[in-house]
């Protein structure tokens, strides 16, 4: 598995079903957003950044998000270039209410690191009780993988969004 870590795929897809995720996870992200209204920094690259693999760096997302991402946008196999975020087509992100944490924080202007980095480490004990109150393994795995193994395991229906997990977990 090319030294991924292997998904709780039957866990995050009834997770994916909690109104609680839903109110949890959005009450959080909506938190996140207004500590980047106030952050002064903007996004100036229009999605540059989603080429993972030309712009050089990884996004990590947690179980929580992917079943949040999952309830909101559905599942379904990446079908673009390796590398890159499926769901930034055209110059946008199509999924830009249900994406990750690190989508939201990121921003390539010098001095962002730092904010980023204290952005994350100040939510990272909310998220942890957040996974323990659903019941949801918390696993930290890598955005493209994570959604390619979501996937492949879930065993998805030819239309998007149409989830029928396989027997068995991971």
């Amino acid at each position: 598995m090319n030294g991924q870590t292997s998904l709780c795929v039957r866990e995050i897809l009834s997770a994916s079903g909690s109104r609680e995720l839903a109110a949890s996870v959005g009450r959080l992200y909506r938190h996140v957003d207004r500590a980047v209204a106030g952050s002064g920094f903007q996004c100036s690259n229009r999605g540059l950044c989603c080429d993972f693999g030309q712009y050089g760096h990884k996004l990590f997302v947690t179980t929580v998000e992917l079943a949040y991402f999952v309830r909101g946008q559905g599942a379904q196999a990446p079908n673009t270039p390796v590398g890159r975020c499926p769901y930034h087509q055209e110059g946008v992100c199509v999924a830009r209410r249900h994406r990750p944490i690190g989508c939201r924080l990121f921003f390539c202007q010098p001095g962002s690191a730092d904010w980023q980095e204290r952005q994350y480490q100040a939510l990272r004990s909310r998220i942890i009780a957040l996974h323990e109150r659903l019941g949801l393994p918390y696993m930290y795995v890598e955005w493209l993988g994570g959604l390619v193994q979501l996937a492949e395991k879930a065993g998805l229906l030819a239309e998007p969004g149409a989830l029928t997990p396989k027997p068995g977990c991971g």
